[in-house]
C-alpha cells in the first residue's frame, strides 16, 4: 500500500530531519551520501550501507499511526495505546498473540526501509534498537511519540516536538514535571524528565498492576485534592492570570466557512464572558493537569499515576480537572449528550466528598464549570480553526460544546429559547459566498419575519447541497426533512425547542410549464442589504410576488400590496417601468389576462414542452408516495377530540405550514344512509338533531346490511381520499374513524357487528398515527351530559381493549391511548409523535 504525500514528508522529517523526497524502486544507493535514504521498496545498495525494515500501522483513514522496527519481536507501539474498552483489550490480546507466533507481518498495513551509514538516526537517540513509533495526533501541536525499551529493561517515552508550538508544549511539560518533583505526594505519581536533543525523554512510571479507568472515582478526587494542597490562592477572576488567557485566546478567535459553527460560538462564548463579567467573583484557583482523561493516566488501588502534562496550567478554578474528565469521557467514550452529561455533573456537585471541598475552597461549582467550558473551547476553537480538516470526534466535542453554552448561558436564556431565530441570524452570514436572493421580504429584514412565516430565496441549483450540509450540521435542528419539486425544494426544520422553519430554495421561476422569471438575473442583481443578507431587486421581487399569486389564480395578499402602496414613487415608477419593458403592461390585478398572454407569447408551446414533460413526471411520481400523514382521533363523547383536533390542525396550518384536512368518521364518497329515503335536507337534519347512540335498530342482519355499505364506503374511498393526499401532500385528520365500529357500534345505528368489523379491519388503509383520547367520566360529565357514568366507562374500556388489540397485531401503526385532562399536554404529546412521521 502507498504512503501518503503527507505521511511521507513527516517520516522525512523524523528520520532525515527535513522534508526530503523518498528514494524511487528503480534507482540504486551509490556513493556515501551525507544524510539517510527512506523507501517504500528493497533498494539496490553498496556494502557500505545499513538497513532497517519498519513496519507501520494505519489510522482508519489509512494515515500512519505506529511504526515499530520489523526486527522487534514484541508489540511495543501498544504501550503507546491507553485503551479501556471491551473492544480495546480484545484487540490488545490479538495483536500480541500475533506477535508471540512471529505474525507481527499479518497485523502491520504496510513496511518501508531506511538506509543508513554510520548510525541509525532513532536508534542512536533512544540508545536502543527496541522501540515503537506514535507518529501523533494531526494539529498545530503535533509531536512524535516514541516508547523505548533498553537491554537492561528500562523503558523511556520520548516527545519529539515538530513545530514551535509543540516544542513550547513540550517545554512546558518538562517544567512542570520538574517542579512537581520537589514536592512530595502519596496518591499522584507522574513520569520524571530529561531534555535530549531537542527532545524530551519520559520515564515510564507506571507500576505493575496499575489499569486504566473510564470512572471518575474518589481516587482521582483525592489526588486533585493532593494536587490543591498549599497551592490555592484567591483571585478576583477579571484580575486572574486565567482570565488574561481566556481572554487572548477568545480574542484570537477568528471565525471561518471552513467551520461556520465557529460565528455563533463565538457570539455564545462572548455572551458567557461578558455575563461572568457582570458581577466580581472571587476565585480559588490552583494548578492544573489540563488534559486530565481516562488515557493520560493508569491507576491501583491508592496511587494514579498521571503523564501527558504538556497543557498543564499554573493557575486554572479549582474542578477544572474533573470537569475535563467528565466532558471528555462521556463524549469521546460513551457519545453522551448534553442532558446525561448535565445529570452526570449535577450528581458530581452532590457527591459528599466534593461538597466538603467546595466548602473548604469556597467553590461555586456552576461558576468553576462555566470558566472551564469558556478556556476550553477558546483553546480548542482556535486550534480546529488552524487544522482545517477535523476528524470526527472534533465534531462530536463542537456539538455538544455549544449544547453546554447555550445551556449555561444565562443572559441569553430567553433569545436562545427560540433556536429558529438563532439559526436565521446564523445562517446567512455562513452562507456569504453562495449565489442566493431572498424574495418576498417586503421590505423587512429576515430577523424580523412573524414566526410563521416561511423564507423563499432563489439559489444557483449547483448550490443546494452544500447550503443542505452547512443547514444539517446546526445542532439545534432535531430533524430536517426535505420535499422536492421540479421547480423548488423545501426544507422543513425541526429545531430542539421545538420551533420551526421552511425553507423554499427556488431553482426555477416557473408555475407548470411557464417560466415567469429568470433566476440568473435575479441573482445577477441581488443587493446585500445592512443585515448582510442578500436581498432581490426590488422590481423583480414585486414580480415574483405579482406572478406567483397571478399564476396560482389568486389574489395577491393585502400585506404586500401595503408594501407596494408605502414604496417611494420612485421605486413604483421603477417596477412599473420594469413591468412595461418585460411584460408590456402595468402589475396591476386587471393586468392579470395581459400579463398571461405576453408570458404565453414569449414561451411557445413547442419551448414548453419539456417542462410540462418534467411536471407530468412529477405527478406521476407522486402516485407512488406515501400521503404525508394519516392520523385518527377516537374517544367517547365529551372526551375533547374536537378541541384536539381543532388546535392540532391550526397548529399543523399555521406553524409548520402543512396542508390539513379534517374528515368526519368515513371517507363519505357514499351518501349516509337516511338520504336514500329521506333526501338531503332532512337527513342532514335528522343528523343535527339526533344525539349519538339513540338510533332504534336492534335487527342484526340490519346491523350487517348497514355496516355492509359503510364498509363498502371506507372501501372505496380510502383510495380516493389516499390520491387527493397524495397530489396534495395533505395531512388527513380523522375526527373518528372505523375503529367506532369495533368498540361503539350502537353509536352508528348497529349491533352485534364487533367480530365482522374486527375482521375487516385488515383489508382497511389505516392511518399510521391512532390516538384515544379518555377521561375520568367525572370530567366527560363537566363536559357533555350525552352519556351516562356507566356508559362512559364501559365505552373507555371498550375502546382501550380496542386499542391495545390493535396494537399488539399491527406494529406498522401506533395506537396511543391518551388521557385527556390537560388540553395543553395533550396537545403538546400528540405534537410531539406527529414530528416523528412527519
Amino acid at each position: 500500500m502507498k504512503i501518503s504525500d503527507s505521511d511521507q514528508r513527516l517520516l522525512s522529517k523524523l528520520f532525515v530531519s527535513e522534508e526530503k523526497l523518498w528514494q524511487q524502486e528503480s534507482e540504486d544507493l551509490k556513493g556515501v551520501p551525507s544524510e539517510p535514504v527512506l523507501s517504500e521498496t528493497p533498494l539496490k545498495t553498496t556494502d557500505s550501507w545499513k538497513s532497517v525494515k519498519f513496519l507501520y500501522f494505519q489510522n482508519t483513514d489509512l494515515s500512519i499511526r505506529w511504526i515499530i522496527p520489523a526486527q522487534v519481536k514484541e508489540a511495543l507501539f501498544l504501550h503507546l495505546y491507553n485503551g479501556n474498552t471491551w473492544k480495546a483489550k480484545l484487540g490488545r490480546g490479538l495483536v500480541k498473540s500475533l506477535y508471540q507466533m512471529r505474525g507481527q507481518q499479518l497485523v502491520a498495513d504496510g513496511s518501508f526501509w531506511l538506509y543508513y551509514q554510520n548510525e541509525a538516526p532513532l536508534a542512536s537517540r533512544f540508545e536502543t534498537k527496541q522501540y515503537a513509533i506514535f507518529t501523533g495526533t494531526v494539529g498545530p501541536n503535533r509531536k512524535v511519540i516514541a516508547f523505548a525499551k533498553t537491554e537492561r529493561g528500562e523503558e523511556h517515552f520520548y516527545k519529539i516536538p515538530l513545530n514551535e508550538k509543540s516544542a513550547e508544549l513540550v517545554k512546558n511539560e518538562h517544567q512542570v514535571l520538574k517542579n512537581l518533583n520537589h514536592h512530595a505526594f502519596e496518591i499522584l505519581t507522574f513520569p520524571k524528565s530529561v531534555e535530549k536533543a531537542n527532545a524530551l525523554s519520559l520515564s515510564n512510571g507506571r507500576q505493575s498492576g496499575m489499569w486504566s479507568s473510564n470512572d471518575f472515582s474518589m481516587l482521582h478526587l483525592q489526588a486533585l485534592a493532593e494536587m490543591y494542597e498549599g497551592r490555592v490562592h484567591f483571585q478576583f477572576l477579571s484580575e486572574s492570570r486565567f482570565w488574561d488567557e481566556l481572554e487572548q485566546l477568545l480574542e484570537a478567535i477568528s471565525p471561518s466557512m471552513q467551520l461556520p459553527e465557529s460565528f455563533r460560538m463565538k457570539e455564545l462564548l462572548i455572551d458567557l464572558r461578558e455575563q461572568l463579567l457582570s458581577q466580581e467573583y472571587l476565585l480559588p484557583c490552583s494548578m492544573a493537569h489540563g488534559d486530565f482523561t481516562p488515557w493520560n493516566m493508569y491507576r491501583n488501588q491508592s496511587q494514579l499515576y498521571c503523564y501527558d502534562w504538556e497543557l498543564s496550567m499554573a493557575e486554572a478554578p479549582l474542578l477544572f480537572d474533573l470537569f475535563h474528565f467528565v466532558m471528555q469521557t462521556e463524549v469521546l467514550v460513551h457519545h453522551a449528550d448534553y442532558g446525561k452529561i448535565s445529570q452526570m455533573l449535577h450528581a458530581l456537585s452532590q457527591n459528599s466528598a466534593v461538597l466538603r471541598m467546595c466548602q473548604i475552597y469556597e467553590i461555586d461549582f456552576q461558576l468553576h464549570f462555566r470558566c472551564y467550558l469558556l478556556y476550553q473551547i477558546s483553546y480548542y476553537l482556535n486550534l480546529y480553526l488552524e487544522q482545517g480538516e477535523l476528524h470526527q470526534q472534533a465534531h462530536w466535542l463542537l456539538k455538544i460544546w455549544e449544547e453546554a453554552l447555550r445551556e449555561e448561558n444565562l443572559s441569553t436564556k430567553e433569545l436562545w429559547e427560540n433556536d429558529r431565530m438563532v439559526f436565521i441570524r446564523n445562517f446567512f452570514p455562513r452562507i456569504s459566498n453562495k449565489a442566493y436572493a431572498v424574495l418576498k421580504a417586503a421590505g423587512q429584514s429576515v430577523s424580523e419575519f412573524p414566526s410563521t412565516a416561511d423564507i423563499d430565496m432563489v439559489i444557483d441549483p449547483s448550490e443546494f447541497k452544500s447550503i443542505k450540509s452547512l443547514v444539517e450540521r446546526d445542532p439545534t435542528i432535531k430533524k430536517c426533512q426535505q420535499r422536492k419539486f421540479p421547480h423548488l425544494i423545501q426544507l422543513f426544520l425541526y429545531f430542539e425547542d421545538e420551533s420551526f422553519l421552511q425553507l423554499d430554495f427556488i431553482l426555477h421561476f416557473q408555475r407548470k410549464s411557464i417560466t415567469f422569471l429568470s433566476a440568473r438575473e435575479v441573482l445577477q442583481t441581488a443587493r446585500t442589504a445592512t443585515d448582510g443578507v442578500k436581498y432581490a431587486d426590488v422590481a423583480q421581487d414585486w414580480a415574483y410576488i405579482y406572478g406567483f399569486y397571478t399564476l396560482n389564480g389568486a389574489d395577491i395578499p393585502v400585506h404586500y400590496q401595503n408594501w407596494f402602496n408605502s414604496l417611494l414613487s420612485t421605486q413604483r415608477q421603477y417596477i412599473n417601468r420594469y413591468f412595461q419593458n418585460n411584460f408590456n403592461c402595468r402589475p396591476e390585478p386587471e393586468n392579470a389576462p395581459q400579463y398571461i398572454a405576453v408570458l404565453n407569447r414569449k414561451q411557445p408551446i413547442w419551448k414548453r414542452i419539456p417542462a410540462a414533460f418534467r411536471y407530468l413526471a412529477y405527478l406521476f411520481k407522486s402516485l407512488f408516495r406515501q400521503p404525508v400523514l394519516w392520523i385518527s382521533f377516537s374517544g367517547v363523547d365529551g372526551a375533547g377530540k374536537s378541541t384536539i383536533i381543532e388546535e392540532v390542525a391550526g397548529q399543523l396550518r399555521k406553524k409548520y405550514r402543512q396542508k390539513v384536512v379534517v374528515r368526519r368518521h368515513r371517507p363519505s364518497i357514499l351518501p349516509i344512509l337516511s338520504r336514500w329515503s329521506l333526501g338531503k335536507r332532512k337527513s342532514r337534519e335528522k343528523v343535527l338533531s339526533q344525539l349519538p347512540r339513540e338510533g332504534k335498530n336492534q335487527s342484526f342482519w340490519v346491523s350487517v346490511i348497514r355496516f355492509s355499505y359503510y364498509y363498502l364506503d371506507y372501501l372505496l374511498g380510502q383510495w380516493w381520499v389516499w390520491l387527493k393526499a397524495v397530489l396534495s401532500r395533505e395531512i388527513v385528520l380523522y375526527d373518528r374513524y372505523y375503529f367506532d365500529f369495533m368498540s361503539d357500534p350502537k353509536r352508528s345505528n348497529l349491533v352485534g357487528i364487533e367480530t365482522l368489523a374486527q375482521w375487516g379491519h385488515r383489508w382497511l388503509r389505516l392511518p399510521q398515527l391512532n390516538f384515544f383520547l379518555y377521561a375520568p367520566a367525572e370530567v366527560i360529565l363537566q363536559r357533555k351530559q350525552e352519556l351516562s357514568r356507566e356508559t362512559i366507562e364501559a365505552l373507555t374500556a371498550n375502546y382501550k381493549q380496542t386499542f391495545d388489540y390493535l396494537g399488539k397485531s399491527d406494529p406498522k401503526h401506533q395506537y396511543l391511548c391518551l388521557s385527556n385532562i390537560s388540553r395543553e399536554d395533550s396537545v403538546e404529546q400528540i405534537m410531539q409523535q406527529i414530528i416523528k412521521k412527519l
